[in-house]
């Protein structure tokens, strides 16, 4: 199944970014926050998760 939180890891990983730098150049969010999400411990909601998934594709 295509969670969030791996496609997230995927995206990240496509552009050759580590957790903390994907992390500060999504609007500075907190590195463990992101690799929580990655993780599966905490997901954000929806409208977020889009929100983060388009950001990361104009990266």
């Amino acid at each position: 199944m295509d969670t969030f939180s791996s496609k997230l890891a995927t995206a990240r990983l496509e552009i050759g970014l580590s957790q903390k730098k994907l992390a500060d150049a999504l609007y500075g969010i907190p590195h463990r926050t992101l690799q929580d999400w990655e993780l599966g411990r905490r997901i954000p909601p929806e409208w977020l998760q889009k929100l983060l998934l388009d950001a990361i594709g104009r990266l």
